[in-house]
């Protein structure tokens, strides 16, 4: 049952349903636009699916982290918490969330950190990914959901896989984003707030009519979608880098949300499209971004070299 806040439209309910439920929106049926200046309703606003990080800091303070909390002591703790949970890529990347929040509001509340910067600071590892093949993809297609959840994880990472969009994107896709012609999509991204045209994967009509729809963490979530993938036999063995160490193991234990957009530029790689083009698909802005992250395999090695090494010495 969706947790329902007094002023919030259902949908926005359902958006902020785990922030919602952890106490987050505190304050907000009294007087809302205090609460959307408050530092948890920045952060959940601006981050919905990152509601863990606040419970980090949470735990630091003892309450629900307001702008006097941000001091160096509590974010110290708050960095070693998070450093600990997290890869260091993915400490990273919610460092720079909070600092870009920190720098947007530091001169007009009362921040009393001067040492944020150098405090939220992790340096990213290098590590491997996987990605979902063709092949595996349509696993995936024809595999019949056990509960209504997996048939909603199943429909938001087809998405991803067959338009790149994001997670958060994917959730907002429908029919409605289709031209008339059946021929593009067409989205607005919410990360960079660029319009996103692309052409449509007839694979992926189904998924964006299914009006199945769920509350969901993203944690969750990938426990749901290593799960089918398991079903549909996404096990071959596989060794990535990640976390400072090779871990070899079946595919899918490494499969995440990610995965999907990923996916989606690799294959259209595999089948020649251009990697400038598969960046302006997926709303980067260069294709060094779409090469370096999300291209897996081959990546800048051209037919003729490839071609060297399968002949003889």
């Amino acid at each position: 049952m969706i947790q329902t806040i007094n002023g919030l439209s259902y949908s926005d309910s359902k958006k902020y349903q785990t922030a919602i439920s952890r106490g987050y929106f505190e304050g907000y049926e009294s007087d809302p636009r205090a609460w959307k200046r408050t530092f948890a309703g920045v952060y959940v606003t601006k981050y919905p699916d990152r509601t863990p990080i606040m419970d980090a800091l949470r735990e630091v303070v003892g309450h629900i982290p307001t702008w006097e909390d941000l001091t160096d002591d509590n974010l110290r703790e708050f960095a070693d918490i998070i450093s600990q949970r997290y890869s260091a890529n993915t400490a990273h990347s919610r460092f720079a969330d909070v600092k870009s929040i920190i720098n947007e509001y530091v001169g007009e509340k009362p921040i009393p950190s001067k040492k944020y910067e150098r405090i939220l600071k992790c340096k990213g590892e290098p590590s491997q990914s996987v990605y979902i093949t063709i092949d595996e993809l349509r696993r995936i297609i024809n595999y019949w959901p056990l509960s209504d959840y997996e048939r909603y994880v199943k429909k938001i990472f087809i998405i991803e896989a067959l338009t790149g969009a994001r997670n958060c994107d994917s959730k907002l896709l429908t029919t409605a984003n289709c031209d008339e012609g059946l021929k593009t999509i067409t989205y607005h991204s919410q990360k960079t707030h660029k319009m996103v045209t692309l052409p449509i994967w007839s694979d992926v009509m189904t998924f964006l009519a299914d009006k199945t729809d769920m509350s969901i963490s993203l944690v969750y979530f990938n426990k749901l979608l290593r799960d089918i993938c398991r079903r549909c036999g996404i096990n071959d063995p596989v060794t990535v880098y990640a976390r400072g160490k090779m871990t070899t193991g079946p595919k899918w234990q490494f499969v995440s949300s990610h995965t999907g957009r990923r996916s989606y530029a690799t294959n259209l790689y595999a089948l020649k499209v251009d990697p400038a083009t598969i960046a302006q698909w997926m709303g980067h802005s260069s294709p060094e971004i779409t090469i370096r992250r999300y291209i897996l395999g081959s990546r800048n090695v051209n037919d003729d070299v490839m071609k060297i090494f399968s002949k003889p010495v």
